[in-house]
């Protein structure tokens, strides 16, 4: 399966670009060992799509090259669109997925929450495998997502103090 994601995942810091993603099975039967190895910020609202087959597509390494018409056909849109490039605020551009990638964390956090509430009869050094998983995954998550925001607003910081 071929994925082209024009809203890519925070963790791959490319927002705002165009993410290419092969996927395939697991062979019947099969379970991966750790989950956490091959861990993408993948939304709740995607896993929850998928149902129980979410955790049976393992990503492939993709690769890919840029042709000599590639080139020149980039170079010209890049002269056609370099002012709207560098005037245009990316914290603006993107609020909307930075929106949505906050309240991803939110819903891992509560994810977590209700876990934690079912859970409560055993003492807090006891937690299981499942809500320490939960609360990595939200924490890296919103790590990720603090540094795309982060990288944002230096960008706009520079673009100021050149052109103002």
């Amino acid at each position: 399966m071929i994925v082209i994601d024009l809203f890519a995942l925070p963790g791959e810091g490319t927002a705002g670009k165009v993410n290419i993603g092969a996927f395939r099975t697991y062979a019947e039967g099969y379970k991966a060992e750790n989950e956490m190895i091959d861990y993408r910020a993948i939304p709740l609202n995607k896993t929850q799509d998928f149902g129980v087959h979410y955790k049976k597509y393992y990503s492939l390494e993709v690769s890919f090259f840029k042709s000599s018409l590639d080139k020149r056909l980039l170079e010209d849109l890049w002269n056609r669109y370099w002012v709207s490039t560098l005037s245009t605020s990316t914290l603006l551009k993107n609020a909307d997925y930075i929106t949505g990638q906050i309240n991803h964390v939110v819903n891992k956090l509560e994810q977590a929450k209700r876990h934690l509430g079912r859970t409560s009869f055993r003492p807090l050094l006891a937690l299981d495998r499942k809500q320490d998983d939960i609360l990595a995954k939200a924490a890296k998550d919103s790590t990720e997502t603090a540094i795309e925001v982060i990288n944002s607003f230096m960008s706009q910081l520079i673009k100021q103090s050149l052109f103002d």
